[in-house]
């Protein structure tokens, strides 16, 4: 009896083993597999230190200012817009004072200012190294 249990259940775990095999597929057989074919592709070769580039080597430049109407009055909430060649859409909302700030890397930038009410502004600036750049819009309110 016991040898009976004992072959079926060996049975089952080579059963298992032949059908996870098939479904994995795995080959249980000891013969090498022919190697992957190698690529030359740049995309295909792993990462060295010197690909890598770190936010620290990053130069950038710093962005103020302020949002006002025709009065010279804070515009509060406004959203503030910048563009550049490759970097994506960023925005900012200026605070109740109407002042925002960018830290934004090496470029040139188009910046619009723009609220619900006003007409928007548009300006386009380029930023060196490390520059610190004051940029005031003034919004006229919409006929």
């Amino acid at each position: 009896m016991q040898r009976t249990k004992t072959f079926h259940l060996l049975l089952r775990v080579v059963l298992l083993g032949v059908i996870g095999s098939y479904l994995w597929g795995c080959s249980s057989s000891s013969e090498p597999q022919p190697a992957a074919p190698q690529s030359t592709s740049p995309a295909d070769q792993p990462l060295t230190n010197e690909d890598i580039v770190s936010p620290a080597n990053v130069q950038m430049s710093q962005v103020t200012g302020r949002v006002l109407d025709a009065a010279g009055t804070p515009v509060f909430e406004a959203q503030v817009f910048a563009v550049g060649i490759g970097a994506p859409e960023m925005m900012a909302i200026t605070d109740e004072k109407g002042g925002y700030i960018w830290a934004l890397p090496t470029g040139v930038f188009t910046m619009t200012a723009q609220k619900e009410g006003y007409v928007s502004q548009t300006e386009e600036i380029e930023l060196e190294n490390s520059e610190s750049l004051t940029l005031d819009f003034v919004l006229q309110k919409e006929p």
